[in-house]
């Protein structure tokens, strides 16, 4: 029990803290508070299973019996996982969130040279420095504050999985029903019968998604340029600025 609460812990950590990072990163590219990653709290995801799955590897595959060969596991296993969350979103919410295609040596746009080499970088800092002192922490945790924070904040990671899920599936199916109604007047598709606050807040709701994803509001904008500019123009004041 003591090695799932060092899972959950550890997961936690490294997901908060690569929450940091691309926020840190997207604000400033972005001259905006941008809040990055699949989940709607503090935590990206795919950096928690990295470390996770650095963590293991470096647990299971000890350097001084497999050497250069755990450095290479660890140094692919980011994008592995980068890989396999974007497949993942592909296949069950339809939704590409992140594209490289644009970018050389990349892998059906989910991962690409470029990145895989700053995953590798982060990968050798977080073995070297960042997993150590985390692990440090967590032993000078009291066995009840172990478990107390183990147990929220699998409660709480476990809500927001199953929140953000619903949230870009609800997504997923609007613009799939939109595809399919191109020829409709706007007002027939699928728009809510409430008054003017509650439809503004259903589609600043609606395409949260978008503001954590940009190649996700690249992909809404091509999309709508069929549509009439009065429809662009109402939907427009909920997208992310460009």
């Amino acid at each position: 029990m003591q090695f799932f609460s060092t899972l959950v812990l550890y997961f936690s950590a490294m997901a908060f803290a690569g929450w940091f990072l691309e926020t840190v990163f997207r604000s400033f590219q972005q001259r905006k508070l941008v809040n990055p990653g699949f989940l709607q709290g503090p935590f990206v995801a795919v950096y928690g299973f990295g470390g996770v799955g650095i963590y293991l590897v470096t647990l299971l595959l000890p350097f001084d019996q497999w050497g250069i060969w755990a450095w290479v596991l660890i140094l692919v296993l980011p994008s592995v996982v980068e890989y396999v969350a974007g497949w993942f979103t592909e296949t069950i919410f339809h939704l590409k969130l992140w594209d490289y295609s644009e970018l050389p040596f990349h892998l059906h746009g989910r991962i690409c040279l470029y990145f895989s080499v700053v995953w590798g970088i982060l990968s050798v800092i977080v073995v070297v420095w960042i997993q150590p002192f985390l692990l440090s922490l967590l032993e000078m945790l009291s066995l009840e504050w172990r478990w107390l924070l183990t147990g929220w904040l699998s409660m709480y990671l476990v809500v927001d999985f199953w929140f953000s899920a619903k949230m870009y599936q609800r997504y997923a199916v609007w613009i799939t029903h939109l595809k399919e109604n191109l020829v409709q007047l706007p007002e027939k598709i699928l728009f809510p019968s409430l008054s003017l606050r509650d439809t503004q807040r259903y589609f600043r709701h609606l395409f949260q998604p978008l503001h954590a994803f940009p190649h996700l509001a690249r992909q809404f904008r091509e999309k709508i340029k069929e549509f009439p500019e009065s429809f662009r123009d109402f939907v427009k004041r909920f997208l992310p600025k460009e």
